[in-house]
């Protein structure tokens, strides 16, 4: 008989269930496909928007952003010198990775923003080499996967059960607890997320046309338009000669009396065309950057706005990738770490993040804490030590311990 917990909740799980059955997803245009995108959208991310340059540059700039941050691992009690330990060696079990932590995070940042979803196969294996060797697993290898050619296996919840291939081994399901699994700007709970190149597309589509009627008009129009008068039926036929050998060679011999005007059918679209791709190039920024100032070049005499607020909406970007990132990294890489290698069940599993406050933040919490120490407010340590982003010592030898008020002594 089920418990009297597991009695109240079965009627609602029954009504969430029935919405849903249980299926083998065909790919992120089938479910919860709020932004009607389409595979030949998907299949243009890549082969019309990355050799955008404008679209390039935003989109790889994004990944370094992410790619640049530090990446820390802390324990649950920094207190407890067993759980500092295991934090320690899932950090170097990480970095020990081909391409270490830079690859790791560079790889679920691209899948996630290109598809909207990142798949990497992780292969563990026991080191020959360095302080682990023939003691613990280690990550060894963190291959990310095209996700034109992926297909999952979801529950009723749309959790992922199992991973499919289109290629090698097609239809063959694979156990998720191989591959670590990102998925970007998720919306009611769906797996395959939303491309950042999604909202980019139509200004990338418009900019492809707008460049082909350009090469158009270059080519027809871009040459003076000859208008020869003539007064006679008999002149007609040869008029009509020497405006073609105008347009072909460059100049015309005709008689003073003979009246044309040249007229330049492109003028003023230069400007136009210019005027049209800065702003495209703008829609870009701001749909992959959430915004474009930051990336434009300052003309002196001219403001674009405030700069300042732009750089601080683009880094809640960087801060919403890198915060999915390590979500991601501590739910696939890190437990299976620790389960594998730690016997002993009273130890938290550690947890990752990236990056940190920047100089100036981190000076105005310290303040903070300053002004709290001196008003007699008792403080917590873990509190001070997440808030100032500093790490727990990597034992006894690598404490650092205040220093006597006398200071250093002096040499002699």
């Amino acid at each position: 008989l089920p418990s009297p917990h597991e009695e109240a909740i079965l009627p609602v799980a029954r009504l969430v269930r029935d919405e849903w059955m249980h299926t083998v997803y065909r790919g992120p245009a089938d479910t919860d496909n709020l932004t009607q995108e389409t595979y030949e959208k998907r299949d243009e991310y890549r082969s019309l928007m990355l050799k955008e340059p404008a679209v390039s540059a935003a989109f790889w700039s994004r990944i370094a952003s992410v790619m640049n941050l530090i990446p820390k691992v802390h324990a649950q009690d920094p207190d407890n010198p067993a759980e500092v330990e295991v934090a320690n060696f899932v950090k170097d079990a990480i970095g020990a990775c081909q391409g270490g932590w830079p690859h790791i995070i560079g790889a679920l940042a691209a899948g996630g923003l290109l598809d909207g979803f990142a798949v990497c196969e992780m292969v563990f294996d026991c080191p020959g080499r360095g302080k682990w060797r023939n003691k613990r697993w280690v990550l060894k290898e963190f291959a990310p996967l095209d996700g034109r050619f992926i297909r999952f296996d979801i529950d009723s919840f749309k959790r992922v059960v199992g991973v499919r291939g289109l290629k090698a081994n097609a239809g063959q399901v694979f156990n998720v607890d191989r591959f670590a699994i990102y998925s970007h700007q998720q919306l009611f709970n769906n797996p395959f997320g939303i491309s950042q190149f999604r909202a980019a597309y139509r200004a990338a589509k418009m900019m492809e046309s707008a460049i082909k009627l350009r090469i158009i008009l270059l080519q027809n129009f871009t040459g003076p338009f000859v208008a020869f008068k003539s007064a006679s039926p008999e002149t007609r036929a040869s008029a009509m000669r020497i405006v073609a050998n105008a347009r072909s060679q460059g100049f015309l011999v005709c008689d003073k009396n003979d009246d044309f005007t040249v007229t330049n059918m492109a003028s003023g679209s230069d400007s136009e065309f210019q005027s049209a791709m800065d702003d495209l190039r703008k829609e870009m920024y701001t749909a992959i950057c959430w915004g474009y100032l930051p990336f434009v070049e300052g003309r002196e005499g001219s403001e674009l706005g405030n700069s300042t607020v732009q750089k601080s909406i683009t880094e809640l970007g960087t801060w919403r990738l890198a915060t999915g990132i390590a979500e991601v990294i501590n739910r696939y890489v890190v437990v299976p770490l620790v389960r594998n290698n730690i016997a002993d069940e009273t130890i938290n599993f550690p947890f990752v993040s990236l990056g940190g406050q920047n100089t100036g933040d981190k000076k105005a919490a310290g303040d903070i804490f300053e002004q709290a120490k001196r008003i007699g407010v008792t403080l917590s340590k873990k509190q001070i030590q997440r808030a100032m982003d500093l790490e727990e010592p990597n034992g006894p030898e690598d404490e650092l311990r205040e220093m006597p008020t006398g200071g250093m002594a002096g040499a002699g």
